[in-house]
C-alpha cells in the first residue's frame, strides 16, 4: 500500500484497480497529454520514487525495438528504453506484462 507503480499504457484506469498512485505528475502518456520533450520528467520520478513495479502492453514489450526507436515512437521512447533497461518482465495477465524491477 502507498507504493507507486508506472503504467505504459495510456489511461488512469490501473491506478484506480491497483489504488496505486503514478509516481509522476505526466501520468497519461497520450499524444494530447503529452509531449516528448518531458520523457526526462518521467525517467527522473521513476528513479526518484525507486518504482519496483511497472505495467506496460505485451505487444510494446515484445517489440521494444521498434516502440524504442526515435523515428517510430518519438513520444515514449526513452521511456520504453529506460524501462528495458531496468525492469523485466514477471508476470502476464492477458495482453499486459507486469514488470518488475531488475536487482
Amino acid at each position: 500500500q502507498g507504493e507507486r507503480i508506472f503504467d505504459t499504457y495510456k489511461s488512469s484506469l490501473f491506478y484506480f484497480l491497483s489504488d496505486r498512485i503514478h509516481p509522476s505528475f505526466y501520468y497519461i502518456l497520450h499524444t494530447d497529454l503529452f509531449r516528448p520533450d518531458k520523457q526526462d520528467y518521467v525517467i527522473n520520478d521513476i528513479m526518484r520514487y525507486n518504482v519496483k513495479l511497472a505495467i506496460t502492453q505485451k505487444d510494446i514489450w515484445d517489440n521494444l525495438n521498434q516502440y524504442g526507436d526515435e523515428m517510430h515512437n518519438p513520444l515514449t521512447f526513452k521511456i520504453l528504453k529506460f524501462m528495458r533497461d531496468n525492469f523485466k518482465a514477471e508476470k502476464q495477465f492477458g495482453s499486459y506484462y507486469i514488470l518488475i524491477k531488475k536487482q
